[in-house]
């Protein structure tokens, strides 16, 4: 049965592990059915497109099965929530990335051969071999593709600091409508939240920004707003 491994790599740190996300659905470790990652490719998929993958990559059909459980942290109600005024990650009115956090995840995994083998891992760890299981390891401890690709993209452009002029500000139309924009007390127009608010610099729109992964944030308010109208340019509020 160790034939069946053969194509089975074990991750270096030059190999892009996507287990974010399916290539081809939005399926994630979160989704009901996990997600899969190919132990020879690394290319994460959905339950609905094993075949598809494996009918594309002969004798790649081995998989590390994810699946996630997100569970809530309970809150303090004595404890009020810091309040974030600046977008950037680290510095004083920024995000924490060591604050408390909201939820917790518990993670499943086991070995998928397809079509219809299923070894849970580690508990039959002992049942694989050697390097199978140290491609295993390596996946669970490999740092996303889809995150390193951010962590680069972030590294390059963008460090809570930096402003740059956009293309839009030369061609910047501002209606004359009469709205007039009050020195404090925001809220969002369409759904009156106060926090994470931005000024629309066309028609003076105040609305909410985008949802952030946790749940928190906004309801994408001003990012519909802007594809509703095509107005380029809004700032942050507070």
């Amino acid at each position: 049965m160790a034939d069946i491994y053969q194509n089975v790599r074990i991750p270096t740190s030059n190999d892009s592990v996507y287990k974010d996300e399916c290539l081809y659905s939005f399926d994630s470790p979160l989704s009901e059915n996990g997600l899969f990652i190919c132990m020879s490719t690394f290319h994460g998929v959905g339950k609905d497109h094993v075949a598809r993958h494996c009918h594309l990559n002969p004798g790649k059909n081995i998989f590390l099965h994810i699946s996630r459980r997100r569970i809530p942290v309970p809150v303090d109600p004595n404890v009020e929530p810091t309040r974030v005024t600046k977008m950037a990650i680290g510095v004083e009115g920024g995000f924490d990335a060591n604050g408390p956090k909201r939820f917790t995840f518990e993670e499943r995994y086991a070995i998928y051969i397809h079509p219809n083998v299923i070894i849970p891992y580690p508990d039959q760890a002992s049942t694989l071999p050697e390097h199978v299981k140290q491609s295993a390891d390596a996946i669970i401890a490999a740092e996303s593709a889809f995150l390193k690709e951010e962590r680069a993209l972030m590294n390059t452009t963008w460090n809570g600091e930096i402003r740059q002029e956009s293309k839009h500000a030369q061609t910047l139309e501002q209606l004359n409508n009469d709205r007039k924009i009050p020195p404090n007390g925001w809220k969002c127009e369409q759904c009156d939240l106060k926090d994470n608010l931005w000024l629309n610099l066309t028609d003076g729109a105040i609305l909410c920004g985008r949802k952030f992964f946790d749940g928190t944030g906004g309801n994408n308010h001003a990012v519909d707003h802007y594809y509703k109208t095509r107005y380029p340019l809004a700032v942050k509020l507070g």
